[in-house]
């Protein structure tokens, strides 16, 4: 016996028909692809038809979206695997030397310059070689800052915290760290305490007299120059003669 030939040749997904004997009446179901659960669409079948294509567009976005999301979860586990290798400050420190040289090759700075930055470089590298460089924290450069204030030696602080700063800006651009990390920065500067002042003219009288037998002539019209000068750059702005 032949089958009984059907009324409807369907070919949207998801999408079917049940007759009802009883009342003799095509019923239309859609098959959510999630719960794999059949909803009622009624007996309107144009209506069945679009609501089906509609469904199946808006199922299969989200099936691309979460797709998407799934390679972009999979691309940071990667990224923070990578992360947990991260340079360590001994390593990033050789970089540095190097990139120093590198600009001094290049004529960008000079050769006191390298010198003193791989100098307070290695400073930092041969108290926390083996620290991870985005783990370096503010409290272990101003523990160290703080050995060279507490000895007055206030410049010497002054050029390694700079030379740290530096540090810190070239592994950003080389992305060692994240943008904006740089813990030498928010250390706190050391203020350079000036010892010397100058003479008065009185004090200046008196070392003048004192010195009147062993001076010649020629040193105490030096001495009168340079005093003046040094008074007159004040004002103008004139760099004081060496003599």
């Amino acid at each position: 016996m032949a089958a009984r030939p059907r009324t409807y040749n369907l070919n949207i997904p998801n999408l079917y028909f049940k007759l009802d004997k009883r009342t003799n009446k095509i019923y239309w179901q859609y098959r959510n692809p999630v719960t794999n659960k059949y909803e009622g669409f009624g007996t309107d079948a144009d209506a069945a038809k679009t609501a089906a294509t509609e469904l199946n567009r808006i199922f299969a976005e989200q099936a691309t979206s979460q797709s998407y999301a799934l390679v972009d979860l999979a691309l940071k586990e990667a990224k923070a695997a990578e992360k947990s290798v991260s340079l360590r400050v001994k390593g990033w420190v050789d970089q540095y030397c190097v990139v120093q040289e590198k600009r001094m090759g290049r004529g960008e700075i000079v050769a006191s310059t390298v010198r003193n930055r791989i100098a307070c470089a290695k400073i930092l590298s041969d108290r926390i070689p083996n620290m991870l460089l985005e783990k370096v924290g503010v409290r272990e450069m101003a523990g160290i800052l703080d050995e060279y204030t507490d000895r007055e030696k206030f410049r010497m602080a002054q050029l390694v915290r700079s030379v740290w700063v530096d540090l810190f800006k070239e592994a950003q651009y080389a992305g060692e760290v994240p943008p904006g990390f740089n813990p030498a920065l928010a250390t706190k500067k050391p203020a350079a305490k000036v010892m010397r002042q100058r003479l008065q003219i009185e004090e200046w009288w008196r070392v003048f007299n004192a010195a009147q037998s062993g001076c010649s002539g020629q040193q105490k019209l030096a001495t009168a120059l340079e005093f003046f000068q040094n008074n007159r750059s004040d004002s103008f702005g004139v760099r004081p003669p060496l003599y």
